[in-house]
């Protein structure tokens, strides 16, 4: 029979159940802050592991959750253990958004951390929105209605870094993404109301959903957008070059291009002509990206 031993702490401080896991090795249990530590001096320990690997084999001791399929589950183990991940594993609504992603990407082992990643924009939001609302307890289910579109609107903000004195964003992919997600949780919360004959929670998904088309691109995805063409206007600000620069250097691209043309055209060896040849092929790409910029700051 597998039993656990708890490791006595030394201090006063208190530490949450959920910040405890067992040792692989002795199956003592330990806060996992300082697990790591345990692992390196435990006498059943056979070889010290990255840990990465810690962290997995951690993951598999403790118990798990019945729902999803066996590759949500390994993103999820894989997950960094903090806050975000666990408001990730008892929500529903996201946990059957990573389903989804999981059919369509869970394939291939490199989009795992694609998966991870999704996962933890909507646990953060869903977070900063518990924490505006005070109800620490309240599913992502619970604020899609209709009425609190403002309110998701000003967490999605709050998420992306937005600043209302210059309406930019210090994050303004991140306000893109969220979009994106939020409305594919709507399509998820329109089907199971759908297939469970819930009236009620297929209308307000769907009215949230007419909210998202008619509003957000006013509220929240115009200024992401503006926010990202100025950052890739200003990228080289103060570096512009001027007019006759661009001249000098069209002009000396093309004074290089003659010698490795004309060896080309001539009787020089292979190995003289492939040197050429790459050199030309050089000074051909400098030419199409000077002949088709849109501004001098792009070349």
């Amino acid at each position: 029979m597998l039993k656990y031993v708890l490791y006595r702490q030394r201090h006063n401080q208190r530490v949450a159940a959920d910040e405890y896991g067992p040792c692989p090795n002795c199956y003592g249990y330990y806060p996992k802050k300082i697990l790591w530590r345990h692992n390196q001096k435990c006498k059943f320990t056979n070889a010290a592991g990255s840990r990465k690997r810690l962290a997995l084999e951690i993951s598999l001791l403790l118990p798990k959750s019945k729902e999803g399929s066996t590759i949500l589950r390994r993103v999820i183990e894989s997950m960094r253990n903090d806050e975000i991940s666990r408001i990730v594993k008892s929500d529903n609504t996201i946990l059957a958004f990573g389903e989804k992603l999981c059919t369509k990407r869970g394939h291939d082992e490199e989009q795992h951390n694609y998966i991870k990643q999704k996962l933890r924009e909507v646990g953060r939001l869903l977070k900063d929105m518990r924490s505006c609302s005070g109800n620490v307890e309240k599913s992502l289910e619970n604020f899609m209605y209709p009425d609190a579109f403002k309110f998701i609107t000003q967490s999605c903000k709050n998420v992306a870094g937005f600043d209302g004195n210059t309406n930019t964003y210090a994050t303004p992919s991140l306000a893109l993404k969220i979009g994106t997600t939020l409305q594919k949780c709507l399509k998820i919360l329109i089907s199971k109301g759908i297939e469970t004959n819930n009236r009620d929670l297929q209308t307000r998904a769907e009215e949230l959903s007419k909210l998202f088309e008619i509003n957000w691109t006013d509220d929240v995805s115009s200024n992401a957008l503006r926010t990202l063409h100025e950052a890739k206007q200003n990228s080289q600000k103060g570096l512009l070059p001027l007019a006759n620069d661009v001249k000098v250097m069209s002009e000396y691209l093309r004074h290089e291009a003659k010698t490795p043309a004309n060896t080309l055209q001539g009787s020089a060896s292979d190995c003289e002509k492939r040197q050429a040849w790459h050199k030309f092929s050089e000074i051909c790409l400098c030419q199409t990206i000077l002949s088709n910029r849109r501004r001098l700051g792009e070349v």
